[in-house]
């Protein structure tokens, strides 16, 4: 009987509810946690078999682990229920750190990658390959642009030459190749002067232009109808003039010399046929204008001039400009010539507004040279401009009302030559 109860005792107890051999110490893992469970189960358990009926050598059997597990640390004894609640919540955090921690580390990797040989040798490469494409279709681009100038100069050079071949001159082949800048002769060498927007612009055009087999020039409108008036400028050089001769060759104005002064003693000189000049063209009912070479070199003799102007012309009635002209001397000695760009023009500016306040029309009288070397047009714009030139193709771009296109013409009742002239609006 107590074989078979021992059996039985042993078939309803599982082998780790029994009690702990002496000398093992008790494991914290979550399998040590299980294992005291099940010893402290096994413990109770006896403990219950030892209030039963003794069997003969129970006793024995049962001191024995009581004594042995006596010596053996005691174990806390957690409930059955709370034990398998954190167990499952151990077991589940478990799960989640491993489901979890492998993406972490997979980041952690991308973030950190170490940046072996390898890598840094295949980014040197890629730059390398970058920068050779870059230097290579730059190079085709500076081929193409050094190609494409290389054409230009080749057509122009080429042009240059076919321009003198034709009998033109250095001047005008320059002036033709260099469209947005004026070109002037500056003794041995050529000036480049760029064209100011904002000055008024030139409004004569050269499509415009009628010359007459007599010489004269003409201007004319979109309808070919003439709507130039012509007329001359004249001096004590022409001589003695036939003012009726002058008249009926269709002369319609004149602009005649009052004075000059000199050069260099700075004098003022009345012309030697001003009386007669102006005298004859009124008479022969010429519309008459005046003029005046200047070499007045200080605002003084800028007032004495108009002074001067104002005594020759008080005996006449006279409807026409009153021009200075403010032109250097021929040979480069005039008093004039000292003066400065800036200084020359305050003191033409000077001049024209004495003469507006002495109740004349004031007119500046100059060619390209002097406007461009001489005078600061932009402090002038408000005045009215003769301007001298002897061809047609209108080169100077700026606005002028009255137009000397020859120095050479002829005109019946005038021995010599005559500056001949061009204005659209009659004064």
């Amino acid at each position: 009987m107590e074989r078979e109860f021992e059996k039985n005792e042993n078939k309803q107890l599982n082998p780790r509810q029994r009690t702990r051999r002496p000398g093992r110490a008790p494991s914290r893992s979550l399998t040590g946690v299980v294992d005291a469970e099940y010893t402290e189960v096994g413990v109770r358990e006896e403990d219950s078999f030892a209030s039963e009926p003794s069997v003969p050598g129970a006793e024995d059997a049962a001191a024995a682990p009581e004594t042995e597990e006596a010596q053996q640390p005691a174990v806390p004894a957690v409930p059955p229920a709370e034990q398998r609640r954190e167990a499952g919540q151990a077991a589940g955090k478990h799960r989640r750190e491993h489901r979890e921690a492998p993406g972490q580390e997979k980041q952690a990797g991308r973030a950190k990658s170490p940046v072996t040989p390898f890598r840094a040798a295949l980014a040197v490469l890629c730059f390398a390959l970058i920068f050779a494409a870059g230097a290579f279709s730059m190079k085709l681009r500076w081929d193409q642009a050094e190609k494409e100038r290389e054409a230009r100069e080749e057509g122009v050079l080429q042009s240059i030459r076919t321009s003198l071949e034709e009998g033109n001159s250095v001047l005008k082949t320059l002036r033709d190749h260099y469209p947005d800048l004026l070109v002037l002769p500056g003794g041995s060498s050529y000036v480049f002067y760029p064209i100011d927007p904002e000055l008024k612009p030139n409004t004569f055009k050269s499509a415009n232009v009628r010359k007459r087999d007599t010489g004269e020039w003409q201007y004319v409108d979109e309808n070919e109808q003439v709507i130039s008036h012509k007329g001359i400028d004249v001096s004590s050089h022409q001589g003695e003039i036939d003012w009726k001769k002058v008249a009926g060759d269709g002369v319609e104005f004149a602009i005649i010399r009052a004075f000059y002064r000199g050069y260099e003693t700075g004098k003022l000189v009345e012309d030697k046929q001003f009386a007669a000049n102006i005298s004859g063209a009124l008479m022969n009912n010429l519309s008459v204008g005046v003029y005046a070479f200047t070499q007045a070199v200080t605002e003084k003799e800028v007032e004495e001039e108009v002074r001067y102007m104002t005594e020759l012309l008080r005996p006449y009635k006279m409807t026409g400009p009153v021009v200075v002209d403010v032109e250097p001397a021929a040979d480069g000695t005039g008093r004039m010539d000292r003066l400065k760009k800036e200084e020359r023009t305050e003191l033409v500016k000077i001049y024209c507004e004495r003469l507006k306040e002495a109740g004349f029309r004031p007119m500046i009288y100059f060619n390209i040279e002097t406007a461009l070397k001489l005078l600061d047009l932009k402090q002038l714009e408000d005045y009215e401009k003769w301007f001298a030139v002897y061809d047609s193709a209108m080169y100077y771009p700026y606005e002028y009302t009255m137009w000397q296109y020859k120095e050479t013409g002829t005109v019946n009742g005038i021995k010599d030559g005559v500056d001949m002239d061009i204005i659209l609006e009659m004064f």
